[in-house]
């Protein structure tokens, strides 16, 4: 059994020939996908500044916030939860946490009951029940993301 690696090309998923990245322009998502099935605003009543939707999909939703400039929103983060949703590597909804470390390997974060992959201060996160990835999703540590624009 070989020890998998996780590398910053792991934080990009396709999704109905799709390629989710973190930062692109919400528009230019909705150019390509379906309509989506809802959005809610999402905005954090403790982070007011940090203005947020949630664009729901049947399989998925994104995430966007208020880029800086104020002008549009961009991608913050994806989650998956329906199985016939794949990552770029094979990971999917129903695997065990045991087959998805061996593709991802074992250098993570582990909170509770997810498992984080970082690279900076974004990340892909597998919630794992009773040993199985129950859902799979991409975010950013807004601490570390601070962190780094301080450095």
């Amino acid at each position: 059994i070989s020890d998998g690696e996780f590398t910053v090309e792991d934080l990009m998923i396709t999704v109905d020939g799709y390629v989710f990245t973190f930062d692109q322009n919400i528009d230019d998502v909705l150019s390509v996908l379906e309509e989506p099935l809802s959005v809610i605003d999402t905005t954090n009543e403790s982070a007011p500044e940090l203005i947020k939707k949630m664009y729901s999909f049947d399989r998925f939703c994104i995430e966007a916030a208020l880029s800086d400039d104020g002008e549009s929103f961009t991608t913050i983060g994806m989650q998956i939860f329906d199985d016939s949703v794949k990552t770029d590597k094979g990971v999917y909804i129903g695997m065990t946490a045991k087959e998805a470390v061996e593709i991802y390997g074992s250098d993570m974060m582990i909170y509770g009951d997810y498992y984080r992959y970082y690279i900076g201060s974004k990340y892909m996160y597998l919630y794992i029940s009773n040993g199985i990835v129950a859902n799979i999703g991409y975010s950013i540590d807004r601490d570390l993301e601070s962190e780094e624009k301080v450095e």
